[in-house]
């Protein structure tokens, strides 16, 4: 199967161009959509983050308090390699089992730059 790289930054269109695709039933992988779901409560990724940072990473409703989770990554780079070693593999694994349900000739992968 054939993969395109759809990349932008943010507010580019890059999600106005996916469901363009969409419709004719081309399948859509979008990474920010599978980063945010390895990390959903339950998962055994949010688990790790919550065992690395503390309960108070979580809010009352036991999902990811991402503000705290941004302060503490972008102030501390050993902190963010630690999360993105953990997330990155599991991220990439999601995007090519999705990938591997499309029955058309060609798949796009939404992705940030």
């Amino acid at each position: 199967m054939f993969v395109v790289g759809l990349t932008g930054g943010i507010g580019s269109g890059k999600s106005v161009v996916a469901e363009k695709f969409h419709l004719f039933d081309i399948l859509i992988v979008d990474a920010d959509i599978v980063a945010r779901e390895v990390v959903e409560p339950g998962k055994p990724c949010l688990e790790e983050i919550e065992k690395r940072f503390g309960s108070d990473i979580l809010t009352d409703k036991g999902v990811l308090n991402r503000p705290k989770l941004r302060e503490i990554i972008f102030s501390n780079e050993g902190e963010r390699a630690w999360l993105e070693s953990l997330l990155h593999p599991k991220i990439g694994e999601r995007i090519m089992e999705e990938l591997n349900y499309a029955s058309s000739s060609y798949s796009i992968l939404v992705s940030p730059l």
